[in-house]
């Protein structure tokens, strides 16, 4: 079982110590501190992280996800000596780890912008924690579920960037207020990706939402599961 940890632990440090991720933090420390506007570093802060973060989990998931097939590599870790469904979690794993990497890159960007704004910091990472991991449990459930299908970068980021999009979520929230039909309208309202991308940028979900997309995620990654359980991957 210690390999199914050890994977995740290899993807981090890769993560950490890759030359293009320090180099865009430093630019983007840059970016809210030293340019204008000033004395609005907190409410930059959270624009842009909020809007930043949700696009680097698509792409590091999507990349964690499906790089074993984009680089051919995948024979050696999916005929292994462990099963399918362990590199499965050995991957889930992984994408949680990224959510609370971010996560705290997220809290240590705002206590930046707070001691420079008003002179003291709050970190509060008890709260923030299993909001950002219950937002990947979501991406990250049904990224698999298309990865298992397309076995593709690119099919998988587009879908899932789609699907977890602003846009989509606002899309879905007007359907929902304009349909008069009470069924239908709590099924459209308790959509996976709505729900999951209104309680993120909100930093809040209730104990119904928690449900929703615990239960979204858990069929999402047992269907991901059987799929690649059954495809020939020799």
């Amino acid at each position: 079982m210690s390999i199914v940890f050890k994977l995740p632990y290899l993807e981090l440090k890769k993560m950490l110590f890759n030359k293009v991720n320090i180099i865009c933090i430093a630019f983007l420390l840059v970016l809210l501190y030293l340019v204008p506007p000033y004395h609005m570093e907190v409410d930059k802060t959270k624009g842009v992280m909020m809007s930043l973060i949700p696009m680097l989990m698509i792409i590091y998931f999507s990349h964690v996800l499906t790089n074993d097939f984009e680089n051919k590599t995948y024979k050696t870790i999916f005929t292994g000596g462990i099963t399918r469904v362990q590199v499965l979690i050995s991957k889930y794993i992984t994408l949680l780890a990224i959510s609370i990497l971010l996560c705290f890159i997220y809290k240590i960007f705002l206590c930046i912008a707070q001691v420079i704004e008003i002179g003291s910091f709050n970190l509060d990472l008890k709260s923030s924690i299993p909001i950002f991991i219950l937002y990947a449990t979501s991406i990250g459930s049904f990224a698999m579920l298309i990865m298992s299908v397309t076995l593709n970068f690119k099919f998988t980021f587009m879908i899932t960037f789609v699907l977890f999009n602003d846009f989509v979520s606002n899309f879905i929230n007007i359907i929902a207020k304009e349909l008069k039909v009470g069924v239908i309208q709590r099924i459209v309202e308790n959509v996976p990706f709505k729900l999951a991308t209104n309680g993120f940028q909100m930093q809040s979900y209730s104990t119904n939402e928690i449900y929703a997309i615990l239960v979204s995620s858990i069929i999402f990654f047992s269907v991901a599961s059987f799929i690649i359980a059954k495809r020939d991957l020799r």
